[in-house]
């Protein structure tokens, strides 16, 4: 079989004259197929007018030039391989003396970076540990506040029982007796069925517990511990571990990690009408909202959440703008409204309303 390749002048003459028995080139697709006893016609350049035929009468082949080098040239110091490497390759191929001494003078760096990366890997191992042990005294630290606050609490009825016993004393000898010991029974029953569960009491932000995996989903109200605010989740996890948080007008990547139980509002034990209750969340909640630019996974939740506070504050009709763009979020509310057994219809906008970039709904109120 026949190849054909081109030469400079050089290289071309000292094959013509017998000085240059081999030839250097790098082993692509073309040369593959160069097999022992084919030709090969080297066409000298510039004007590729002087042809000369040779035979291959041996191949060698290796993954890289530096082992082709050593194993044509065995024996041979570094220097001495590069003269006679250099006499026989192709200037314009490659730069034989840049190649080598990259080998030979990068080998060292590679030692050191290798040594940096185990050091770095041990100092994040240290960092793990280090970060589980602090882990540790967090929870202990909770652990023992909620156990103060059961024997504070505990403390405050024994109290609230010896107060009693003093006013039955007083009132022994009255029709109001009967009162008192009952008064006494009931705080016999408290001190006796005493539990104070985690929630009720008031962590720092730091201690406040952490939330687990399975219980991330869009809808979630949480704390975020690196921003210290509060927001509401509108995705589900990712593969990197991160969920988008709503907070405020802006919406966040954040770690799982750093998510809290959000802070418990204090129950101020104050009764509403849900007259009032209504009339409250109609001065708040708007006809419309707003979910343009969101997936359908993101978008849900929050229509979910708006139509119930729409039901309680008796506010109907409502308007979601999703735009129209492909439909797919269009279609994606459509669905979930068919499934909320608060609404009662739902349809497109008409001209004035925003056509199908808008769903109207009329919800179920008496």
């Amino acid at each position: 079989m026949l190849h054909k390749m081109k030469l400079q002048e050089d290289p071309f003459e000292r094959i013509k004259n017998g000085t240059k028995t081999v030839e250097f080139r790098l082993y692509d697709e073309k040369r593959r197929t160069i097999q022992i006893g084919d030709e090969i016609e080297f066409s000298k350049l510039p004007e590729l007018q002087e042809k000369l035929l040779v035979k291959v009468i041996d191949l060698y082949k290796e993954e890289s030039f530096e082992k082709l080098f050593k194993k044509v040239f065995v024996g041979e110091d570094k220097e001495k391989i590069i003269e006679k490497a250099s006499a026989m390759i192709d200037k314009e191929t490659v730069n034989l003396e840049d190649l080598l001494k990259n080998i030979y003078d990068q080998k060292s760096e590679i030692e050191n970076e290798k040594q940096r990366t185990t050091i770095a890997l041990q100092e994040a191992e240290e960092l793990r540990k280090s970060l589980k042990n602090q882990h540790f005294d967090v929870s202990s630290k909770e652990k023992e506040m909620i156990a103060n606050a059961k024997q504070e609490a505990k403390q405050i009825l024994i109290e609230a029982k010896e107060t009693a016993n003093s006013i039955i004393r007083d009132m022994d000898n009255t029709n109001s007796a009967s009162k008192a010991n009952k008064l006494r029974n009931k705080l016999n029953d408290k001190i006796t069925s005493l539990t104070i569960e985690k929630e009720d009491i008031e962590l720092p932000e730091n201690l406040l517990p952490s939330i687990k995996r399975a219980d991330i989903k869009p809808g979630l109200d949480v704390h975020v511990k690196n921003l210290d605010a509060d927001g509401t989740v509108v995705s589900n996890i990712s593969k990197d571990d991160t969920v988008q948080v709503q907070i405020g007008i802006m919406k966040m990547k954040v770690d799982i990690k750093e998510l809290q139980e959000a802070k418990s509002k204090k129950n101020n034990n104050i009764k509403v009408e849900k007259s009032a209750c209504s009339s409250f969340k109609a001065q708040t909640v708007k006809p419309e909202i707003n979910v343009l630019g969101l997936t359908v996974d993101e978008a849900v939740p929050l229509i979910d959440k708006y139509i119930d506070d729409c039901f309680v504050a008796k506010l109907s009709p409502i308007r979601i703008v999703h735009g129209k763009g492909t439909g797919a979020l269009r279609n994606g509310i459509h669905r979930y409204l068919k499934t909320n057994k608060t609404v009662d219809n739902f349809r497109l906008g008409t001209f004035g309303e925003g056509e199908m970039g808008v769903t109207i709904v009329n919800l179920k109120i008496k």
